[in-house]
């Protein structure tokens, strides 16, 4: 099997002569990856059709076990691959620059739904830990998810969408 250290994938980035695949999991891959780095679950490696057109294909994972493996499977199938020796851990070590897709912020449903379960969990912590009186304050999310449930009217939903993260987009109601 064909071995490639970050430094020589680097050149070879540059000179457009390789594409990189990373196997990796999507949660890993997220986090951090070569500039251009398609991502291929392992698993699907072999399985899947590759779409990468390049004269050959750097694998790549987070050490380069992973990568080793696939790289098996895609010569087998005629692939021209190489593993990336060390893997994402060797190219960050080496200071070369990682991609990370644009966080996307939360859907106000989704802030909705955190806000309620907060004011659930608070509810819950002060009525065992300080009165039982508090557990009044789990209502109000209660209310609001009844009320939306019959109504489509969110006021947790409304108060949300006005707030300053949120201005630029637009409140779904539904």
């Amino acid at each position: 099997m064909k071995q490639m250290s970050v430094q020589d994938l680097e050149k070879k980035l540059a000179q457009g002569k390789v594409a990189v695949l990373d196997v990796r999991t999507g949660l890993e891959y997220r986090a951090g990856h070569i500039p251009g780095a398609h991502h291929v679950s392992l698993g699907s490696v072999g399985r899947d059709p590759l779409t990468v057109e390049a004269p050959m294909i750097a694998v790549v994972c987070e050490s380069g076990h992973r990568s080793a493996m696939a790289t098996q499977v895609l010569e087998q199938k005629g692939i021209p691959a190489v593993n990336v020796t060390g893997g994402t851990a060797a190219w960050r070590a080496a200071g070369l620059p990682l991609q990370r897709p644009e966080p996307k912020p939360l859907s106000i449903d989704r802030q909705t739904h955190l806000g309620a379960g907060l004011m659930l969990i608070a509810a819950l912590t002060l009525a065992t830990q300080v009165s039982p009186n508090w557990m009044w304050l789990a209502a109000l999310p209660a209310f609001g998810l009844m009320l939306d449930a019959l109504t489509g009217l969110c006021p947790m939903r409304a108060i949300l969408g006005a707030m300053p993260w949120n201005k630029n987009r637009a409140v779904c109601h539904r």
